[in-house]
């Protein structure tokens, strides 16, 4: 964990930490696509559940914690006793995303993210790319993320730890320019494994098999996926990415999946960017406040959003 801020809008700050992360989604047969979007993600869902199964079940490759050589001895004694797989299905999450109007968000590979938490108030994480200019072939998704816990909407610098990334963001951005234009609302299976039995490598595999999105503007999407992140592995960049191409391989050897080369973040940049090119839209971006919680029952009503 990281400290407290003077900032009385800064509740807790933690320590930055560098993510690395790939994400794939199931193909679509045309026949599914050709039925519309519902049809296409609700595919995707299922697809998804058969991968949790898979990777719960394949014990001699994805070396999960109930593994013998991991799980703590049962006594003989005691008969037949198994450890299960872990897993979780985290409760439904709704994630809110800061763009400013000229969408230096995008420019600069940055994404501004807050959830609200029933007891610490607003989770605030904040992701810088590092790799800016990866090669085409590459969709590690490599970058510096910072959380903390705030105490109400919108952008805070100061809940960045590091002074260095809060000096960078305040020469590139302005709080008060960010407001929040999209959200995410999700839920996904987690299951962390050691690849082989590796147990200095974890990582963490995650199906969202709900995931759909909506700007102020009332433009949605659904984009079920899979992520596959290191959460402990070599320092080195470059075998993190051999590690994130050989587990890649794995599931896409059993699976029709393919690369996602996008954040989250950069799909619902795209979403906002037709809307935001035009005049109406950016009259709307104008009159949206910095802090406006447009999502809830009340907001859509005030917007007009269905």
């Amino acid at each position: 964990m990281g400290k407290k801020s003077s900032d009385q809008r800064v509740i807790e700050t933690e320590k930055p930490y560098i993510e690395r992360e790939r994400k794939l989604v199931p193909v679509v047969p045309p026949d599914v696509a050709a039925r519309g979007e519902a049809a296409a993600a609700a595919y995707k869902r299922r697809k998804l559940l058969l991968v949790a199964d898979h990777v719960r079940l394949a014990t001699d490759v994805y070396v999960t914690a109930d593994h013998p050589d991991i799980a703590p001895v049962v006594p003989a004694a005691l008969g037949d006793v198994d450890f299960r797989a872990p897993f979780e299905e985290i409760a439904p999450r709704e994630y809110i995303y800061f763009a400013d109007a000229d969408m230096d968000v995008k420019k600069f590979c940055t994404e501004f993210r807050q959830a609200a938490h029933p007891i610490h108030g607003i989770k605030q994480n904040i992701k810088i790319g590092r790799d800016v200019a990866r090669r085409p072939d590459d969709i590690t998704l490599n970058r510096l993320e910072m959380r903390a816990k705030v105490t109400g909407y919108g952008p805070v610098f100061a809940a960045v730890e590091s002074e260095k990334e809060r000096r960078w963001l305040r020469s590139h951005f302005d709080e008060a320019s960010l407001k929040p234009v999209f959200r995410l609302g999700t839920q996904r299976i987690r299951i962390p494994y050691h690849p082989d039995g590796d147990v200095s490598v974890k990582i963490e595999l995650a199906c969202v098999h709900t995931l759909f999105g909506e700007t102020i503007f009332g433009r949605t999407w659904s984009d079920p996926k899979l992520e596959i992140e290191i959460k402990k592995g070599p320092e080195d960049e470059a075998a993190c990415r051999r590690i994130l191409e050989r587990e890649q391989q794995r599931i896409m050897d059993e699976f029709d999946l393919a690369p996602q080369f996008q954040s989250n973040a950069e799909v619902g940049y795209g979403h906002l960017l037709p809307d935001l090119q035009g005049g109406q839209g950016r009259r709307t971006f104008d009159r949206l406040g910095a802090r406006e919680i447009w999502w809830d029952r009340a907001g859509r009503a005030k917007w007009g959003l269905k």
